[in-house]
């Protein structure tokens, strides 16, 4: 538990009760806050597990499959609340269950499997309030099983069969179902998979009693469903049912609008291909291991337009590579699991170019690594279970700017770990069943910046949980208050975040940039870590000079160091900047310019002698005692000519009357500063003036 907030500043909001303190900043009671855990949402089968599954994000609430132990398995959603946990619809009634399937959003509706006695198990739909049989596609109590269902725009495309064509490709708009076309003709099924858009056209896999399994694609319309390219076109022996032998294209990935797969085109092996759509651009990447042997490139994932995937050569065996396309762009990242061994690279996923896998180098076992395309770049993060056993690292999600999984770390059990991509936040986010015992999260996925998940209990009760690990955001700036400051004075800035926040200054201190008479000047961290509220102070410097206002700069730089929200999540920095013009700086100090004594002549008692102090600005005199001064030496003897006036201009009147006991016919000579002896002579801003300058030559003043 973090330790609590009590009167702390945060920013102006007119349903405020505010309080002023004598720095002139605005105060108010913040609520207590601490680092959150994990919670069971609701206990959706009162009886024993309602294992929840397929958990997606849609429309601000979480979709799954449960059973509450009444209904059967059934869809339900939930807003993270016990209250907003509702099933949406009995679609099967009774205890049986319709058994619900491959939760696909596509614009405003939901679409999924599902199944209900009179018609089978068919395709179906939700907007969050309402359920919608799309269509009875196989007629009668048969199903057309519904599969595969993938989004394109706002098109749906799955497979599915209507007892007439076999299973073939099928499109769903908001109108309804149709299929698109009959690929292998009459009751034969194509049997299309690996559905993947592509810039909004649809690639697949798809049999012919001609080609085999090749590669496919689809706009929609039956003229724009074809095969893009026969690549295995090697002839069985003996035949088969096809004419041609399949290059099973598998693991489709879009990078860049190109697309990237695994086939085998009879002559290279299984190996790495690209296609642009077209015959002629459907090509070979690289045959990675020469010859008809394989490499079987597998897991091919997007990374911000670079592709990584694994594959197996004899030398390196399996390990992780990347491609951008061309041959000599497609290299081993690094041999991981070093010889002939492998680390079989999987579960990769990109978070903003970032690749987070798991992988064995045969010292630590399976564990979460990284990589950054490199090999330097490619890291173990952390060696959650020490040693050569594994944690098994499971179920890996982009999550909040990272990566969320489940590991057994081999004291917790196995719970759920983060990681942002560095050793240092590669951490257990959760222990959600204290101790050992495990409570196997899994099926993670993302409700507006909080985890939802499900997990079992100590009795092995599977139910939806959640996590808030909320993004931290700045939420509130207090600037320093409208005023004029000297040097050494202190500019503080408060900034308010919706979460506690820690401050690690290590490896280096976080500052907020100010723009000071065209300057760039940096505020530094100065306090407030294990609270919502943190202060940075500027001191001004005697060369800052703004009279025109401040300005102050977004983002708060790290500098090295981290600011970090519950769970060690990085905070988000960015805030709008408060005008501050009128926070105004003057650190320069007043000079003097020149000093200006009596024309020469002879003086007599009685006649006096004037003064004239130039000043680089205007200068103030406070003080209700003795004037300021300058000392005057006539024959030997100290004289003040004291402050007549002048204050609040840049040209200070001295004057001194002559006395008879005055003499100096050789000429008068001063002292080479004004003499203060209570209150100061300073400028508007309060910087106090310079007193020495350089006395002129009174050697022709006489008295």
């Amino acid at each position: 538990m973090v330790k609590s907030i009590g009167q702390l500043i945060t920013g102006l909001q007119p349903s405020r009760k505010w309080k002023r303190n004598s720095t002139g900043l605005i105060l108010e009671q913040l609520e207590e806050r601490s680092v959150p855990s994990a919670v069971r949402i609701t206990d959706i089968n009162a009886l024993g597990s309602s294992l929840p599954q397929g958990l997606v994000t849609f429309n601000g609430h979480v979709y799954f499959f449960a059973d509450d132990g009444i209904h059967g398995r059934e869809l339900w959603r939930t807003d993270g609340t016990s209250t907003g946990t509702v099933m949406i619809s009995d679609i099967s009634p009774g205890s049986s269950g319709s058994n619900p399937g491959w939760l696909t959003p596509v614009g405003s509706w939901l679409y999924f499997a599902a199944f209900r006695s009179d018609v089978g198990m068919e395709l179906w739909r939700t907007d969050g309030t309402t359920v919608q049989l799309v269509g009875d596609l196989y007629p009668g109590t048969a199903s057309s099983n519904p599969h595969f269902l993938t989004a394109v725009g706002d098109t749906l495309f799955f497979a599915a069969t209507d007892g007439v064509a076999g299973t073939e490709l099928w499109m769903a708009t908001s109108s309804g179902a149709v299929r698109v076309k009959d690929i292998a003709l009459g009751s034969t099924s194509s049997a299309p998979n690996q559905l993947t858009n592509v810039s909004g056209t649809l690639f697949f896999s798809a049999w012919t009693p001609d080609s085999g399994r090749e590669l496919w694609k689809s706009d929609g319309t039956e003229a724009g469903t074809v095969q893009v390219a026969d690549i295995n076109q090697v002839v069985p022996v003996p035949p088969l049912s096809s004419a041609n032998l399949d290059s099973d294209p598998q693991y489709l990935v879009n990078v860049g609008g190109v697309l990237y797969f695994s086939a085998n085109d009879g002559i290279h092996g299984r190996e790495l291909w690209k296609s642009d759509g077209t015959s002629s651009g459907t090509q070979l990447v690289l045959d990675i291991v020469p010859g008809a042997a394989s490499s079987y490139p597998t897991n091919l994932v997007n990374a911000n337009g670079t592709l990584f995937f694994a594959a197996s050569r004899p030398e390196e065996g399996r390990e992780l590579w990347r491609s951008d396309g061309t041959t000599s762009g497609t290299f081993l990242v690094r041999d991981i699991n070093p010889g002939t061994y492998s680390s079989y690279p999987q579960q990769m996923v990109n978070v903003g170019g970032m690749l987070f896998f798991v992988a064995n180098d045969g010292s630590n076992g399976f564990e979460v690594w990284r990589s950054d395309g490199t090999s330097s770049g490619t890291i173990l993060l952390r060696d959650i279970r020490p040693g050569s056993l594994s944690s098994y690292p499971s179920g890996m999600r982009e999550f909040n700017g990272g990566v969320v999984f489940a590991a057994n770390d081999g004291n917790t059990g196995t719970e759920i770990w983060r990681s942002l991509g560095s050793p240092a936040n590669t951490e257990l986010l959760d222990d959600v069943l204290v101790g050992s015992i495990s409570s196997s999260p899994s099926e993670f996925t993302n409700l507006n910046g909080q985890l939802v998940f499900r997990a079992q209990d100590v009795s092995g009760d599977i139910e939806p949980y959640i996590l808030d690990t909320r993004p931290t955001n700045i939420t509130g700036f207090i600037r320093p208050s409208a005023a004029l400051y000297k040097r050494g004075l202190a500019l503080d800035f408060r900034v308010i975040f919706n979460n506690v926040v820690t401050v690690d200054t290590v490896g280096g201190i976080p500052a907020i940039a100010l723009e000071i008479g065209g300057r760039v000047r940096l505020a530094t961290y100065l306090n407030g870590s294990g609270t919502n509220v943190l202060t940075f102070r500027y001191v001004v410097r005697s060369d800052d000079l703004d009279l025109d206002g401040i300005e102050i700069r977004s983002p708060i730089l790290l500098r090295g160091g981290s600011i970090l929200g519950p769970a060690n999540t990085p905070a988000s920095l960015t805030f709008t900047p408060p005008v501050a013009s009128s926070v105004r700086v003057d650190g320069v100090a007043p000079r003097i310019v020149s000093v200006q004594g009596p024309r020469p002549g002879f003086y007599r008692p009685g006649q006096r002698l004037r003064f004239f102090v130039f000043t680089s600005e205007p200068v103030y005199w406070s003080g209700g005692g003795q004037e300021p001064y300058l000392e005057i030496i006539i024959g030997g003897q100290a004289r003040r000519a004291n402050l007549i006036t002048g204050s609040g201009t840049s040209r200070l009147v001295f004057d001194y009357t002559i006395s008879r006991e005055d003499r100096a016919p050789q000429g008068i000579w001063i002292r080479q500063r004004i003499f203060v002896t209570s209150g100061s002579l300073a400028d508007a801003a309060g910087n106090s003036l310079y007193l020495s300058f350089m006395p002129p030559d009174l050697r022709k003043v006489r008295i």
